[in-house]
């Protein structure tokens, strides 16, 4: 490693120079020389300690298995908290005193009677809703992605792979949107009676966990299902793209992923 000496002339140190004696310059340029050999004699040896450890040490794990594992393990968490919340029986328990509810008058069966009768109606009208709103954005998907086919093979020169590519990952990301949307909407109906049925307990825990168990199943679902199709998407359009240098064109046909998901 070359590097001037505080004695030498230049540099940040000029004003140095002017109040040195020659021997105060030798002395110095020595002791540097000794400083500098010392560090990088045991610079060498603690690089070459660290490397040793590190090659027992460290476990090679490959960005596939991590997020292959990631992915899964989001969508079992999910699974679970599922099965938390579906071991919660419709049934009123009564309450008394200040966490009484509107429907509590003495009568345990009319109030899970009328529970499951209410329930059933938003399930019903929120299946209505996702059928309705699910049959437009089906059709809106099919003719934007025919949109983006067209346009961008026409940015790109007439490249109908890159344009193929994109539209194709703007129709996973857009279906991969309407699932998780779908079973967003089937287990929050499906919790909000229980998170009721909860909050007929005393205190808030039980109905604040099943409401964040509810919402924990679509975060989960979601994060985990998106990254298990962009990868595998990525994975298949590698195939077309299977050199460094065309990598690019692989990331750009996949942001129609991100645009269809929105």
């Amino acid at each position: 490693v070359e590097s001037k000496m505080p004695c030498q002339p230049g540099g940040v140190f000029d004003w140095l120079w002017s109040s040195q004696s020659a021997a105060d310059c030798a002395d110095a340029s020595f002791a540097a020389t000794t400083t500098t050999t010392s560090a990088a004699a045991a610079a060498s040896t603690s690089l070459s300690y660290t490397a040793e450890s590190v090659n027992i040490n460290m476990v090679q794990v490959s960005a596939t298995t991590l997020i292959v594992v990631s992915g899964v393990v989001a969508l079992l968490w999910a699974l679970s908290q599922f099965h938390i919340i579906a071991k919660i029986p419709i049934r009123s328990g009564g309450s008394d005193g200040e966490s009484s509810g509107l429907l509590s008058n003495g009568d345990d069966e009319a109030t899970t009677a009328r529970l499951k009768e209410i329930y059933e109606a938003i399930y019903e009208g929120a299946e209505s809703f996702l059928r309705a709103e699910y049959a437009v954005c089906f059709w809106f998907v099919i003719v934007f992605s025919a949109i983006i086919l067209v346009l961008v093979s026409w940015g790109t020169g007439w490249d109908l792979a890159r344009g193929s590519f994109t539209a194709l990952s703007f129709l996973l990301g857009a279906f991969t949107s309407m699932a998780s949307g779908y079973l967003g909407m089937k287990v929050a109906v499906y919790s909000n009676v229980r998170t009721t049925v909860s909050a007929q307990q005393p205190g808030w825990t039980a109905c604040f966990n099943t409401a964040f168990r509810a919402g924990a199943v679509m975060g989960f679902a979601l994060c985990g299902l998106g990254m298990l199709m962009l990868y595998a998407t990525m994975l298949a359009f590698r195939v077309q793209y299977p050199e460094p240098k065309d990598w690019l064109y692989l990331t750009e046909s996949i942001t129609g992923y991100g645009l269809g998901g929105s």
